[in-house]
C-alpha cells in the first residue's frame, strides 16, 4: 500500500530563551496527498535529537513520541502521528560558555581545545544566530596565539608533554570558521592543509566535504578561488 501523506518539505525554526537557558526547536513538515486511503501525517523529530534524547541528554518535547523502530544514519526515528509539527527542546547551553575551564583528572586543563568540538548542525545554527560575536572572538584567540592553527602536525602550544597540535584543534577552528562565520569556500580550501594519516583521515574528509558544500552554496562556483578572504 502506499502511504496517504507523503513528505516532501521540512524546516526548522528555533529559539534560545535565556531566563530558562533553554533552546527550543520547532520541526515543521509539508505533506502531499498521493492515495485516498491507509496512512498518516508524521512529524519527524531530528535523529540526532532523538539519539542524544535517549543518551540521557535533557531533551524535551512537546507532545508523547512514537518509535517507528527505524534506524537512520543519524539515530532513531521518533515523531508523532497525525502532526505537521513537533516541538523540542534543550536545555543548559549557557554553562558552555559561562562555566571555568574544564579540566582532566589531574587538575590541569585538557592539551586540546574544547570550544567547538563535536558541533552538530542545531549547534553550529544557534552559535551563528545567537553567539556569532562570541564564537568569532574565540577564533580570533586562537588564531591570534597560533597563526598556523589549520596546519597538520603544527607545533602544540597547550603543552602536555606532546609537541604537536591535536587534529581536532585545527578541525573544529575550521568548522567555526565555515558554519558559524561563513568563511568563503576559496578561503576553506587553503585552510584544509594535508591528511594526518595516509588513510582513514575523517578530519581531513570532514574539511574536504564541508568546503565542496560551500562552493555548491555559491553561484560563483568557478571563481571562487579568486574570492577574497574572510577578515579577522
Amino acid at each position: 500500500m502506499y502511504p496517504r501523506e507523503y513528505p516532501i518539505a521540512a524546516r526548522q525554526s528555533f529559539r534560545y530563551d535565556a531566563s530558562q537557558d533553554e533552546a527550543i526547536f520547532t520541526e515543521r513538515v509539508r505533506f502531499h496527498t498521493v492515495k485516498s486511503w491507509g496512512g498518516t501525517k508524521f512529524a519527524v523529530m531530528p535523529p540526532v535529537a532523538a539519539l542524544a534524547m535517549q543518551q540521557g541528554m535533557p531533551i524535551g518535547t512537546s507532545a508523547k513520541l512514537v518509535d517507528l523502530g527505524v534506524v537512520t544514519e543519524f539515530g532513531p526515528l521518533l515523531g508523532v502521528p497525525g502532526a505537521e509539527e513537533v516541538q523540542w527542546t534543550l536545555k543548559g547551553l549557557g554553562k558552555y560558555f559561562a562555566a571555568p575551564p574544564a579540566v582532566t583528572e589531574h587538575g590541569k586543563a585538557p592539551p586540546e581545545l574544547v570550544a567547538f568540538r563535536d558541533m552538530v548542525p542545531e549547534l553550529t545554527t544557534l552559535l551563528a544566530d545567537f553567539l556569532k560575536d562570541e564564537s568569532a572572538a574565540l577564533v580570533r584567540r586562537v588564531e591570534s596565539n597560533q597563526p598556523t592553527w589549520y596546519a597538520s602536525f603544527s607545533e602544540a602550544i597547550l603543552g602536555a608533554e606532546h609537541n604537536m597540535n591535536h587534529p581536532s584543534d585545527a578541525f573544529q577552528v575550521f568548522m567555526a570558521r565555515a558554519k558559524i562565520l561563513g568563511a568563503r569556500p576559496g578561503q576553506l580550501e587553503k585552510w584544509i592543509d594535508v591528511p594526518y594519516v595516509e588513510l582513514g583521515d575523517l578530519y581531513y574528509l570532514g574539511k574536504l566535504a564541508e568546503t565542496i558544500r560551500a562552493y555548491l552554496g555559491r553561484k560563483n562556483f568557478l571563481k571562487a578561488s579568486s574570492a577574497p578572504e574572510l577578515s579577522s
